[in-house]
């Protein structure tokens, strides 16, 4: 797979990062707030800039990729929101709805890593197992556009996917070497925890299994904004009322918020695992022979 099909696969948590620095560009010295509004805004403009403006992995480049993640571009997008404020188009505001998606992340001593997303759509897909290998058929096309757009229902058509196996990588004395590697469920979900985990623990410095469990959020284009509820104090609620955002609190590491399972590189090579509470999941590191596990 090229690198430029690799970036336009995960362009939607790119951006949505690029966003978060253009709405926050402090260190998040202020509270949790600051950050989980920046995070929401983020949220939001990415889904509305996707709807805006659809680029399909196959006919991406290069330099459309660029000027999609262009910094400048972002900060005039994330200003302008800021001065008019979030709206709403009744014709964008899609529907989160719970989907059959797994993932799973592994790495070996030898510096191989995968983060594998898997995903049949709806909830047991198209409801068809196959009658002699007995493996669910996906239903994605359910997904695909009836209007001029690219990734219209027709033949060899690409469905929209919100997978976004993510790898998180630094400079090091031998190359780059890897920092995270995670992914999820939840369909859009999905990449609002992939950002909230990798932010919090990039930004705010939070240890990995930490970031995973921590509150989130999550904005619709409907304008709706979902906290889980240790969020959700009062100083939050105002500052998105003051975007004229429609709050719903959940409970506390609630099912709807998608699910984020990884790894972690500390400084002194400890491999941490987190696998997220709020599914099924479990995370395991197993030493090599004659050493512990860490």
């Amino acid at each position: 797979m090229n690198r430029v099909l690799v970036l336009a696969l995960v362009l939607a948590a790119l951006l949505a990062l690029r966003f978060l620095e253009a709405f926050a560009p402090g260190d998040f010295s202020e509270g949790p707030e600051e950050w989980h509004e920046a995070i929401a805004l983020a949220i939001y403009s990415v889904f509305r800039e996707r709807e805006n403006s659809p680029l399909s992995p196959e006919e991406a480049t290069r330099s459309q990729i660029d000027r999609i993640l262009d910094r400048d571009r972002i900060r005039r997008l994330a200003v302008k929101l800021q001065e008019e404020g979030v709206s709403v188009d009744e014709t964008l505001s899609g529907i989160e709805e719970p989907g059959d998606t797994t993932h799973l992340t592994v790495a070996d001593s030898e510096g191989n890593v995968v983060a594998l997303t898997q995903s049949i759509q709806s909830v047991f897909g198209a409801k068809v197992a196959n009658g002699s290998l007995g493996f669910l058929y996906n239903n994605y096309l359910r997904t695909c556009p009836r209007h001029p757009h690219p990734y219209q229902l027709g033949s060899r058509c690409q469905p929209r996917s919100n997978v976004a196996p993510t790898l998180v990588l630094k400079k090091g004395d031998a190359g780059r070497v890897p920092v995270m590697a995670l992914g999820g469920a939840g369909s859009r979900r999905t990449i609002s925890a992939i950002v909230q985990v990798a932010s919090a623990v990039i930004d705010r410095g939070l240890g990995f299994a930490e970031a995973v469990a921590a509150p989130r959020v999550h904005a619709l284009l409907s304008k709706d904004v979902w906290i889980e509820e240790p969020a959700a104090s009062e100083k939050l609620l105002k500052k998105l009322e003051r975007r004229s955002l429609k709050i719903k609190t959940m409970p506390a590491q609630s099912y709807r918020f998608g699910s984020v399972q990884g790894l972690h590189w500390l400084p002194d090579g400890t491999v941490l695992g987190a696998a997220d509470p709020r599914r099924d999941g479990t995370a395991k590191v197993l030493a090599r022979p004659g050493k512990s596990a860490s």
